[in-house]
């Protein structure tokens, strides 16, 4: 009985053709890049600008908390833990993607001025933005966190 069913299996699989092909997509138009036909599409990435804005501020919530939590000896190996957590959390991002930028398979070109980006669309996972609410999103958490953290120092330092 075994061996009659491993024989109707193997007379199946080699009935099956050995490759099979995805369905091919017919009356897909092509995709348009050009700007003045499709004003909604972007032109530009994001500014290296709001990059540094957002690492600033990154930095600046790290030297607030090692500067005004600063302590005892147990408090101190934490933040320095912490603080070498950053290091290199950001050292390590910013080291592959400043590698990734030299490299001569992508267009070296120069962003266009900060204002001319402020005006202009970014493409986002979910379709398109316009630049000034992408530099929002990517500066807003960094600078919020490091004015609080700061805030809370100071109240912190005052108090103690």
């Amino acid at each position: 009985m075994a061996q009659h069913a491993r024989i109707q299996s193997t007379e199946a699989y080699r009935r099956t053709p050995a490759r099979r092909q995805p369905p091919r997509l017919r009356n897909v138009a092509p995709v348009s890049t050009d700007i003045a036909a499709a004003r909604d599409a972007p032109s530009v990435g994001v500014h290296p600008v709001a990059i540094e804005i957002a690492l600033g501020a990154s930095v600046w919530f790290v030297l607030a908390m090692a500067w005004f939590f600063a302590g005892p000896v147990d408090a101190n190996i934490a933040l320095t833990v912490v603080v070498g957590f950053a290091v290199v959390f950001f050292g390590l991002t910013l080291g592959l993607a400043r590698w990734a930028a030299n490299d001569p398979r992508w267009s070296p070109r120069r962003p266009p001025d900060f204002g001319d980006f402020i005006k202009d669309n970014v493409a986002i996972e979910t379709g398109v933005i316009g630049a000034r609410e992408a530099l929002v999103q990517i500066v807003t958490l960094p600078l919020v966190l490091a004015v609080g953290a700061t805030a809370i120092g100071i109240v912190f330092r005052l108090a103690g």
